[in-house]
C-alpha cells in the first residue's frame, strides 16, 4: 500500500501491548474502556446483559469495539483517541483503517452475556492465555506449540468461529497472523491454491506464513496489504454483479405473512445463528433487501 496507508498497525500492536498489562486486572481494565468511551461522548457499546454489571472481559474484545460493521472512520478515531489517552499510548491515532476487517456489527463481542446457558466463565481465561501466546509467538515463535494449543481451546468456544477469531488475532499483530474472513478465504483458494477449512492451531500457522511469503513475493507488502487487496477484489466482484439482472419482488415474493415468519422462528428449530443475522441486518436496512445489500452489508 502506498504513503500513508496502514497507519493504524503500530497503534493497533501498542494497544495490543498494552491490554496484556491488565491480564491480571480486568476490573480496572473494565473501567478504562468505560472512561474512553465517556471522554469521548460515546456510548458503550452493549458488552454484557447488563452494562453497569460487567464481570470480565477479553481483550479481543476490547479492541472490536472499533472494528464494528457500520462504524464511520470519525467514530473509530474517538474510540482510538480515547484509547490512546487512558492507555497513555505514544503512537498517532490512525488516519486510515486499509486492510482491516470488521466483525458484523452485532457479533464483536467474543463472549456470551451473563445468564447465557452457553457461557462458559472460564473462557476469558482461555482468551487471554492466547491473546498473550500470540503476542509471545510473535517475538521469535519459541511457544509455537502453546500458540496452538490456545488457538485449539479457544475455538472450542461458543460464538467464536474461525473467521472471528483470526480477525481478532490479526488486529493484534497484522504482520504475522492472517485473518480468515470471506474476502481473505477466496483470495487465498484463487492465488496460492488452498481451500480454508477448519483449520488446526498447527494448520492456521503454516497457512499463515504460506500468505506472509505469498505476500511478499507478490504483492511486495505484508499481511495488511494481502487484505487490503482481497477486499478491493471483492469490492469489484460486487460492482460487476450489480448490472447483473435480479428478480423483482413481485418474482422473489414468498408471500409469506409476519405471523407466518414468527411461527417459523419459533417452532422450526430450523433458524441458524447466521439466518438471524441476515435477518438482523434486513432490519436494520428499512425492513427489506436485495442479496446485493446483504452481502454489501457483511463485506
Amino acid at each position: 500500500m502506498g504513503e500513508n496507508k496502514c497507519t493504524w498497525v503500530p497503534f493497533y500492536e501498542e494497544l495490543a501491548d498494552k491490554l496484556l498489562t491488565f491480564k491480571s486486572n480486568r476490573t480496572e481494565l473494565i473501567e478504562k474502556v468505560k472512561e474512553a468511551h465517556q471522554m469521548m461522548g460515546l456510548s458503550l457499546p452493549k458488552i454484557e446483559k447488563d452494562n453497569d454489571n460487567i464481570p470480565d472481559i477479553d481483550p479481543f474484545t476490547v479492541i472490536a469495539l472499533f472494528n464494528r460493521g457500520k462504524q464511520s472512520v470519525a467514530s473509530r478515531q474517538k474510540i482510538c483517541e480515547g484509547y490512546k489517552n487512558v492507555f497513555g499510548m505514544t503512537n498517532s491515532v490512525p488516519s486510515d483503517y486499509d486492510g482491516v476487517p470488521m466483525y458484523f456489527y452485532n457479533q464483536y463481542c467474543f463472549y456470551r452475556y451473563v445468564g447465557d446457558t452457553k457461557r462458559d466463565d472460564n473462557c476469558f481465561d482461555y482468551f487471554w492465555n492466547l491473546f498473550e501466546q500470540a503476542l509471545s509467538y510473535s517475538k521469535d515463535q519459541s511457544n509455537k506449540s502453546a500458540f496452538e494449543t490456545a488457538f485449539e481451546q479457544v475455538m472450542n468456544i461458543s460464538l467464536v468461529g474461525q473467521p472471528k477469531l483470526t480477525m481478532g488475532l490479526f488486529h493484534i499483530r497484522p504482520n504475522v497472523f492472517v485473518n480468515l474472513d470471506s474476502n481473505n478465504n477466496a483470495l487465498i483458494e484463487k492465488e496460492l491454491h488452498r481451500t480454508v477449512g477448519t483449520l488446526s492451531g498447527a494448520e492456521y500457522l503454516d497457512l499463515c506464513s504460506s500468505v506472509v511469503e505469498y505476500t511478499k513475493a507478490q504483492l511486495n507488502g505484508s499481511l495488511p496489504d494481502f487484505s487490503g487487496r482481497a477486499y478491493e477484489l471483492k469490492q469489484q466482484s460486487v460492482a460487476a454483479k450489480a448490472n447483473e439482472w435480479e428478480p423483482t419482488l413481485e418474482q422473489y415474493d414468498p408471500k409469506l405473512t409476519k405471523d407466518d415468519w414468527l411461527r417459523f422462528m419459533r417452532e422450526s428449530g430450523k433458524l441458524s445463528d447466521n439466518y438471524k443475522f441476515l435477518l438482523a441486518a434486513m432490519y436494520d436496512i428499512g425492513g427489506q433487501a436485495s442479496c446485493m445489500q446483504l452481502e454489501l452489508r457483511n463485506l
